[in-house]
């Protein structure tokens, strides 16, 4: 099979161990010559110990893909924008991640207007704009991850998803309803210029162990430090 590099990686190689309670988090930088596709089957068939080729998925009702195929029972979500690809893979838990670039040109309140709560442009109102910024990206990753993770239309289900932050403290302080106990929800240091937020629905642990890694061109695997920035159970 054929890595990112387009080289030949070793068949010989054993599945990555992924413990149950356990998310994964990826980062990979975007090339013209390697789509989303490409870089979610090669990530996931570390996990399997299938070729890229040979994953098999299906899609949930919001076009939400699911593996089929591979000896393991992997939850997996995909998020890419500028020049990053993201993933978040784990075991018995429906995920959602999410990885945004932060525009400077875009004015935030007039997006959040439309997407979010009442209480969340409130919150950003009573911001300096560079701080509202920040917020308004918080928020949108952490929404978009909630909605991501329990498969449903992004563009309904944005405006009916609220948070509550408290940064100061870590926390995210207010989860949607109808049951936020049954899910964890956090932000994560991101690359310079981005926001990246995870949801994951009914952890076995809360919060789940979380790593942070990068997969490089070559097929080299880096762990990377995870910065946790606030999450729901901090």
């Amino acid at each position: 099979m054929t890595g990112l590099s387009g080289k030949p990686s070793r068949d010989s190689e054993p599945p990555l161990p992924l413990p149950e309670g356990e998310v994964h988090i990826w980062l990979s930088a975007r090339t013209p010559a390697v789509s989303s596709d490409t870089f979610l089957r090669q990530l996931l068939s570390l996990y399997v110990g299938l070729a890229p080729q040979e994953l098999a998925f299906e899609y949930g009702e919001y076009g939400k893909p699911f593996l089929v195929s591979g000896p393991r029972n992997l939850q997996f979500n995909l998020s890419h924008t500028g020049e990053w690809f993201a993933c978040a893979v784990a075991q018995g838990m429906q995920l959602g991640l999410d990885l945004e670039r932060c525009e400077h040109e875009r004015e935030p309140m007039q997006l959040a207007r439309r997407f979010y709560s009442p209480q969340e442009q409130a919150a950003l109102e009573a911001l300096d704009r560079d701080s509202q910024r920040l917020m308004f990206y918080d928020l949108w990753t952490l929404k978009e991850a909630w909605v991501k993770a329990a498969g449903g239309a992004l563009g309904r289900e944005l405006e009916s998803t609220g948070f509550r932050l408290d940064l100061p403290a870590g926390r995210i302080a207010e989860l949607p309803a109808p049951d936020p106990h049954a899910a964890f929800c956090c932000l994560l240091q991101a690359p310079p210029g981005y926001a990246l937020a995870l949801c994951a629905l009914s952890p076995p642990l809360t919060p789940p162990s979380m790593h942070l890694y990068r997969l490089h061109a070559s097929g080299e695997k880096q762990s990377l430090p995870l910065l946790l920035r606030a999450g729901s159970h901090c």
